[in-house]
């Protein structure tokens, strides 16, 4: 046959013409097949193995090595999970076996203790490998190396622990409670699942800082939070609030069991030498209040927060539970708008000033203050019956250029007790009105970008301690540093 006119004539290398055969042509084509699908096989990041009926092991990729730590001669006596894994007790969960058993896919989850003492997490899955759909040949077993995936997850987990842990006592933090609250109440709307919300805080904490240092101060609020951890079911959730102030969300429990439950830790705390207070006893006040259709989060801790006001105003070490009812929610916006005041003149330039209408009464408002002003370290510039002065940060140094020293604010809080007028339920009685002011300590501090956001973000958790959610405030509004206010 002329090699011009056949279509299985091919070039060498050199270029020469060689002749087209075609059983050449197909022996060509096979060992490219076969090239091919070993090349793949040893590239692939998947372990790839195949099993036959007599459970030989007659394929074994590079990747199934690395994660086995067995090579193909290693598996010549025949498969074995009990060799992959090196761990006993794991014939019964073979995906292997039960392909080859079944002629049927099968997917397992196993953990393989490696020679070398690393531990890999693996997904293997066997599927039956037929001949044209028809000759059962053995099992083809797929292997996922989970490892790396399962790392990050623990990291995530870890680190969202973190996020949601008090780093002093170990019990959850502000940020865990609100959300944890949040699917309390979920639970009450979506199936009138009861819970109760217990606020409690160490009694005369300050003579502990000022007596023993604050060193054995924070011993005495890790001791109080494990104490409180102790006495509480395993669906409870103990927080940390701010300062010595804790909380307890007691899950599927009403305001009486709850408050018999505050009583038995009040209790036992009382009878508890503190070896290091010189063997001396903690004792605590507990406020509760129990979910009802009528509360949102903020109504809540509004309750609660006024009975460990009423219990401390009783002379402290001992339990009050709010009546349902007590406080009701904000008014709506359009009946806060209509609310105004004339405030007191600030001097300087604001950097963010919010008004908001609290039905917390001014004297829980002033408890919550104290908080915040321990947790930022702030310093008390003055204070009278309707305002509060603080200053955070900003110590001017003779050595340091005015762009690298401390952000330095001054927070103003005003605050003023009105009744809410226009109302068919007179029960409401009266609200706190509020305004606060962040503004630069330094007159001429140009760093506009940091001082917003450090107003901001003292703002914010000035708010958090208050219990003001962002979209209650009824006016809110920000000015940079040269742009002034009217």
């Amino acid at each position: 046959m002329n090699s011009n006119n056949s279509e299985f004539d091919s070039t060498s290398e050199n270029g020469s013409q060689v002749s087209g055969d075609p059983n050449q042509e197909m022996n060509i084509i096979d060992l490219v097949n076969r090239v091919f699908t070993s090349t793949l096989l040893q590239k692939l990041r998947e372990g790839i193995g195949f099993i036959d009926l007599e459970k030989r092991v007659l394929v074994w990729n590079q990747s199934a090595q690395q994660m086995t730590g067995l090579s193909h001669a290693d598996m010549q006596e025949g498969w074995s999970i009990q060799r992959i894994t090196r761990l006993p007790n794991t014939s019964r969960h073979c995906p292997v076996a039960k392909c080859l058993a079944n002629q049927q896919e099968s997917t397992e989850q196993f953990k393989i203790v490696r020679d070398d003492g690393d531990l890999v997490e693996v997904c293997m899955r066997a599927v039956p490998l037929k001949l044209n759909d028809q000759k059962f040949l053995g099992a083809l077993l797929m292997m996922d190396d989970h490892s790396s995936e399962r790392r990050l997850e623990k990291q995530v987990d870890q680190l969202h622990h973190q996020a949601m842990t008090d780093p002093l006592t170990g019990v959850r933090n502000r940020q865990a409670f609100d959300e944890m609250l949040r699917a309390a109440f979920e639970d009450f709307r979506s199936s009138d699942i009861v819970s109760s919300l217990v606020i409690c805080d160490i009694d005369f904490f300050k003579r502990i800082n000022d007596d023993y240092g604050h060193q054995k101060g924070d011993l005495a609020l890790v001791s109080f939070a494990r104490h409180l951890t102790e006495f509480v079911r395993d669906d409870d959730i103990v927080a940390r609030y701010g300062g010595e102030e804790f909380v307890i969300i007691c899950r599927d429990c009403d305001r009486q069991t709850a408050a018999e439950r505050a009583e038995k830790i009040r209790e036992q705390l009382q009878k508890t030498p503190q070896a290091d207070l010189d063997g001396k006893c903690l004792t605590a006040s507990f406020g509760v209040a129990q979910i009802t259709a009528q509360d949102d989060e903020e109504s809540l801790f509004v309750r609660a927060d006024h009975a460990l006001l009423t219990a401390k105003e009783s002379g402290r070490n001992c339990v009050v539970s709010a009546n349902v009812g007590e406080y009701n929610k904000p008014a709506t916006q359009t009946e806060q708008v209509k609310k105004s005041r004339s405030w007191k003149q600030i001097r300087g330039e604001p950097i963010i000033q919010e008004e908001y209408l609290t039905p917390t009464p001014p004297d829980v408002l002033l408890a919550k203050i104290r908080g915040f002003i321990e947790d930022q370290s702030a310093t008390i510039h003055k204070v009278d019956s309707q305002s509060i002065v603080l200053m955070l940060g900003g110590n001017q140094s003779l050595f340091r250029r005015s762009s690298d020293q401390v952000i330095g604010l001054i927070v103003d809080i005003e605050m003023s007790e009105e009744s809410r007028s226009g109302q068919a339920d007179r029960k409401l009685g009266k609200q706190t009105l509020m305004r606060c002011t962040v503004r630069p300590r330094r007159r001429r501090d140009r760093r506009q970008k940091e001082l917003t956001e450090a107003a901001n973000h003292i703002m914010s958790t000035l708010r958090s301690f208050l219990m003001i959610a962002g979209n209650q405030l009824p006016k809110r509004a920000a000015t940079k540093p040269g742009e002034g206010r009217t």
